[in-house]
């Protein structure tokens, strides 16, 4: 596959793999405890997996990403389970990322999609869109991703402007964000730790774009994406954090079930409709390229795997694009499947909450990955000594 990819595509594919907006809502229903836990998370967890993973990419730096580093230093037998693992979180967030657009889509009209199956429907026709624009030619689809990512910059500089003139309006801050006790950790049944796990869980998938390494134009382009990627997620997600909680409070995120309409009604209450329409724009824009960039970069698993003879061959055949087809179209069947299953299937038994399972499943899987990430760190110290990026 050509290289097409330079820095600026990577740091958008990162943004695009890690920064959705929508897992502001849980953090900011805990008040200023939120920026804490996006602290400790930030220094202890997703700054040390980006330098782990600048390491590994350089390397080894071929398409593939995790699978690729565990097959070089654990084996065949480790690499697929540890792909199977990093890819089965893609399909569900694929589904999850459809949801979101999903739960816009309500926020603009409460009486849209109340019951689930309309909502699977509108999911699968939102995948099979996917499926549609991934197959074209890889540069293309990349300007269309970029496009989208400039857009959530501006819904983010709109974030800002909107905190900036709440307050200088002369309203006050709905939540005390300069309370140090409001920062604090707090254990017990109603204490605040549980946010370290919805901290933790946005962070996580900084490793996806790696995937397309074997596909970058210069060497550089690796290390400079996870420095701009990491600094842009962690602050993006301090701005919507901080405006929601400035403007809103952390009481409205709590009794808010859909964290769009928190979003846009945040924008919205400063600056009226009209721009609250534009922030809707972008996070809708933004939104429908997540599953693109997701079935791109998952895309590459199934290619690795089936070089190395753990599936079939037709996997890694290229289309008249250079794009594997083949992977993109059956990857998007797969999510279509799953979908069927926890929207439609699930909810006609009456099982509870079925649009969490996807949830559940992807945080598992994820889990399982970053447990075997830090094996490979640990106990292959000496890979990395004297690397110099």
């Amino acid at each position: 596959m050509p290289a097409v990819f330079g820095s600026v595509d990577m740091t958008g594919l990162f943004l695009l793999n890690v920064f959705w907006v929508t897992n502001v809502t849980p953090l900011a229903a805990g008040g200023a405890v939120s920026f804490t836990y996006w602290i400790l998370c930030g220094l202890l967890f997703f700054v040390p997996c980006s330098l782990v993973m600048a390491q590994l990419a350089y390397l080894y730096p071929s398409v593939g990403g995790i699978y690729n580093w565990t097959y070089h230093i654990l084996g065949s037998r480790w690499s697929f389970f540890v792909g199977l693992c990093a890819w089965l979180p893609g399909i569900l967030s694929m589904i999850n990322a459809c949801a979101a657009i999903v739960s816009l889509l309500q926020a603009i009209n409460g009486s849209w999609f109340p019951f689930p199956w309309q909502q699977g429907c509108v999911i699968g026709v939102l995948l099979l869109l996917t499926w549609t624009f991934s197959v074209q030619r890889t540069r293309v689809v990349q300007h269309v991703l970029n496009v989208a990512v400039g857009a959530m910059g501006f819904a983010t500089l709109l974030m800002m402007v909107a905190i900036g003139v709440w307050l200088m309006r002369g309203h006050p801050s709905m939540t005390n964000v300069t309370d140090a006790a409001g920062w604090r950790l707090t254990l017990g049944p109603q204490g605040n730790l549980a946010l370290l796990g919805s901290a933790t869980l946005a962070l996580l998938g900084s490793d996806m774009p790696l995937t397309l390494a074997g596909e970058t134009k210069h060497r550089k382009t690796i290390p400079r994406h996870l420095t701009w990627g990491t600094l842009l997620t962690l602050g993006g997600y301090v701005i919507f954090t901080l405006g929601v909680l400035v403007i809103q409070g952390a009481g409205t995120a709590q009794q808010t079930v859909n964290p769009m309409a928190l979003l846009v009604g945040t924008v919205d209450h400063v600056f009226g409709q009209a721009m609250g329409s534009i922030m809707a724009f972008c996070l809708l824009l933004y939104f429908l390229m997540i599953p693109v960039a997701l079935n791109l970069c998952f895309s590459r698993f199934l290619v690795v795997a089936a070089l190395h003879q753990q599936i079939s061959v037709h996997f890694a055949r290229l289309n008249r694009q250079r794009v594997p087809a083949t992977a993109l179209r059956n990857q998007v069947l797969i999510a279509i499947a799953f979908t069927a299953l926890i929207y439609i299937a699930v909810p006609l038994f009456n099982l509870k909450q079925s649009a969490d399972l996807s949830s559940v499943a992807r945080s598992s899987s994820q889990m399982i990955r970053g447990y075997v990430f830090i094996t490979i760190r640990l106990h292959h110290v000496s890979l990395f000594s004297g690397v110099k990026l």
